[in-house]
């Protein structure tokens, strides 16, 4: 526990929840790796649907960070702008 206090402390929150939730998914590769079994379709689609989300949630940050630039904006800042803020939050 202690580690992950410095590391909320050095980095920030946001890279430690990153950071459990990357631990949480190589604990689970590395237990298909040792213990092989074969996984079900859907299984398959939930990591699959998880990718995406990963992806669409970043891809979706940067074009409202970029929109907010276009109008009027404060160098981007999505805080100004009240649809922006309850679509990040």
């Amino acid at each position: 526990m202690l580690c992950y206090t410095r590391l909320i402390a050095r980095a920030g929150a946001v890279l430690a929840v990153g950071v459990s939730t990357l631990r949480k998914a190589a604990t689970l590769a590395l237990s298909q790796l040792i213990f092989p079994k074969l996984l079900s379709p859907l299984q398959l689609f939930g990591a699959l649907a998880v990718v995406v989300g990963i992806v669409l949630a970043s891809t979706i940050g940067k074009v409202l960070v970029a929109w907010c630039g276009a109008f009027g904006g404060r160098n981007g800042d999505p805080e100004r702008h009240s649809l922006v803020r309850v679509v990040i939050q």
